[in-house]
């Protein structure tokens, strides 16, 4: 018979209230990759980006993940696993703020790149926090 959450004990350090607030983030973080998509009819139209160039502002999310990932990495190496947390939040917050504020093709690009990069550190902060 499988456990339910009414059967298992209740922690008193915390931690569950922090693993369901690390997986409240990670919503806010997939709602932050894929706004791309509803937004594609308005941004092709006020930037004329051809489907090759879209595809690419489409790709520099997860291509400032993978570097997220590296320098999490690093981060967490050294211990730091609570500051990695700490400025993955804000350079993703900095780089959500930037997309929806526009900036021409050039600007979607790097913010995009930005929101990658405090993805990636967000989920191995994440995943090593928890």
């Amino acid at each position: 018979m499988a456990a339910s959450a009414a059967d298992l004990p209740a922690r008193r350090d915390g931690s569950t209230f922090a693993y369901v607030m690390l997986l409240s983030l990670g919503v806010l973080d997939a709602a932050g990759y894929s706004i791309i998509g509803p937004m594609a009819p308005a941004i092709v139209r006020e930037t004329g980006a051809s489907p090759a160039v879209f595809g690419a502002l489409v790709a520099s999310f997860p291509a400032g993940i993978l570097i997220g990932f590296a320098l999490g990495g690093v981060g967490i190496r050294r211990g730091r696993t609570h500051a990695v947390l700490a400025v993955a939040l804000v350079v993703l917050a900095i780089g959500s703020l930037g997309f929806a504020l526009g900036g021409g093709l050039t600007g979607y690009f790097g913010w995009r790149f930005v929101m990658g990069l405090g993805s990636g550190c967000l989920w191995m902060s994440i995943t090593f926090e928890t």
